[in-house]
């Protein structure tokens, strides 16, 4: 039988719950009360906050038309214009972009440009050329402010992409492959960032273009060059290599740092003409030379190793700075007259390690390890300063007529520490080790050799006989002065052959194996006084003669 409020037989006043679920709903009943008293709360918090706006009138509910459209048009989806088959031809500014791989036909290009203001996106597809087809992308006619990105332009007849002629273009993520002509003619004032070319026929970038920026790119494989520009370009972080011809050949005025150029065919870095800066840049076993630059150019901190010609060779009025140039097959740097080279070394170079011109400077410098040359040779008019030659295959340093050595070391070179000719001045320098002659002074005479310590020359061993040299040496070089000089334990201390009026003074000789003077007639010196071991020298004759020169 049924029991509680439900029971038959009970009555319930109208509108009264059964008693059985008062207990639930009196909880929700308390929690709306009090919802809503919260809510009275904030209104009136709200209204006297708000009190002067809302006391203000209020604008019409009254819709002011019939609604409109809410979606977008496909134009506002996609405001660029679709290219789906070439060849295609942009005529009016705007964006464009490739729906799909795409391929050349004969005697047509793929893209021609023929106005300005105009952004292709390939969209990482690819224009494919075919036999007989033209360019991949290009401008018949300059325009401006044109920019191609993102995709590959392969196996076109002639160019990839070209805008020569044109101005201030982008080109951006470029893969240029396999083209019949150039990879890429930018045009001037263009900007080229993270492109590839690669295995073109002709040079991977390339057009006589000017002002242009060449930003992470690489050349490849190219047959021509893989870089080439005119005038006032920059190339930064680029690479080049294994192309036919140059790595990078820029003209006048260009800039190029932090690149590399190796295994070209000819030049790693070609600059034919004048007014560049290379910097930071690695050039290592190219065809021809390392770097090659023009006149009035300078070249910091790079490296040229292992290339078929000379390291680094550059024109006149050059400044070299902390360059490197090893294991090349011609000389390691060379300059023309009137350069300044600092900090510079040259090591193991075929042939001379160090050429300088007329009238350079060379300072803080090292040659050493020549294979058949001289560390340094520098030419007329030159002065080379607190620099190193060693182990040379001739000379350390080879110094021309009216030149200066300045505070040097030459060391363990086969003939000759330093080897001075007309009118030119040896000072303060050390000598020491050398093969035959610590100084030689052997040509047309005038020369001035004072205050150097050189010592152990001429005492190699060839055969088993010593090579008898000496310290210093002077023969068939009228006119010189030897002064104040310190040669010890070399086969003979001093060596001056007869008849040319040399005048020799206040040296000093020790333990010298053969003799320590060896004076011809026909020439002055100052009095050879022996003062070994005799404690005070004053009691000795001639000993505080001011021209006298020492055994002691």
């Amino acid at each position: 039988m049924p029991h509680g409020p439900f029971a038959p037989g009970k009555s319930r006043r109208p509108g009264e719950r059964p008693a059985s679920i008062k207990p639930m709903i009196q909880p929700l009943s308390h929690l709306v009360a009090a919802r809503l008293c919260f809510a009275l709360r904030a209104g009136v918090c709200l209204s006297l906050v708000h009190f002067g706006a809302s006391a203000l009138a209020q604008g019409s509910l009254t819709p002011p038309g019939p609604p409109g459209m809410t979606m977008k048009t496909l134009q506002q989806v996609e405001p660029r214009t679709p290219i789906g088959t070439l060849p295609f031809t942009i005529s009016a500014p705007g964006s464009y972009y490739l729906t799909t791989n795409l391929t050349g036909t004969t005697g047509a290009s793929g893209i021609s440009i023929v106005t300005n203001n105009v952004t292709l996106d390939l969209r990482g597809f690819t224009l494919a050329g075919g036999p007989g087809s033209l360019h991949g992308i290009v401008a018949p006619a300059p325009v401006q402010n044109v920019t191609v990105a993102n995709g590959t332009v392969s196996g076109w007849g002639t160019n990839g992409v070209t805008f020569d002629g044109s101005s201030s273009g982008q080109f951006v993520g470029l893969r240029l492959m396999n083209n019949g002509a150039d990879g890429l003619e930018p045009g001037h004032r263009s900007l080229v960032r993270d492109c590839l070319a690669e295995g073109n026929i002709g040079t991977g970038f390339g057009g006589f273009d000017y002002e242009c920026t060449f930003d992470r790119c690489a050349a490849n494989g190219n047959n021509g060059d893989g870089f080439e520009s005119y005038d006032k370009c920059v190339f930064l972080a680029c690479s080049a290599s294994d192309n036919g011809l140059d790595g990078l050949n820029p003209y006048f005025n260009c800039t190029v740092r932090d690149c590399n150029a190796n295994d070209n065919g000819f030049d790693g870095i070609d600059i034919p003409y004048v007014g560049c800066l290379v910097s930071h840049c690695v050039c290592n076993f190219n065809g021809a030379h390392g770097i090659n630059g023009g006149d009035d150019s300078a070249v910091r901190d790079s490296v040229a190793l292992a290339n078929n010609g000379n390291g680094i060779i550059v024109g006149a009025h050059c400044l070299l700075d902390a360059c490197t140039a090893s294991a090349n097959l011609g000389s390691g740097i060379m300059t023309s007259n009137d350069c300044t080279l600092v900090a510079c070394s040259a090591n193991s170079n075929e042939v001379d390690n160090v050429i300088a011109g007329f009238g350079c400077a060379v300072n803080q410098c090292s040659a050493c390890a020549s294979v058949t040359g001289s560390g340094f040779n520098i030419i007329t008019g030159s002065t080379i300063a607190s620099s190193c030659a060693h182990s040379n295959s001739l000379y350390g340093f080879n110094v021309g007529d009216r030149s200066t050595v300045l505070g040097c070391t030459a060391s363990f070179n086969g003939t000759a520490g330093i080897h001075a000719n007309l009118l030119s001045t040896v000072r303060q320098c050390t000598c020491v080790n050398n093969g035959v002659f610590g100084i030689i002074s052997d040509n047309n005479g005038w020369a001035t050799i004072s205050e150097n310590n050189c010592s152990f020359n001429g005492l190699l061993v060839y055969f088993g006989t010593p090579t008898q040299g000496a310290g210093i040496c002077v023969t068939n070089s009228p006119g010189c002065r030897v002064e104040a000089n310190t040669v010890n334990l070399n086969y003979v201390g001093l060596v001056v052959q007869t008849n040319l009026h040399a005048f020799v003074l206040r040296n000093s000789a020790q333990g010298n194996v053969s003799t320590s003077y060896s004076i011809g007639a026909g020439n002055s010196w100052g009095p050879i006084v022996n003062v070994t071991a005799s404690g005070d020298i004053s009691g000795v004759a001639n000993a505080n003669h001011p021209a006298a020169n020492f055994i002691h």
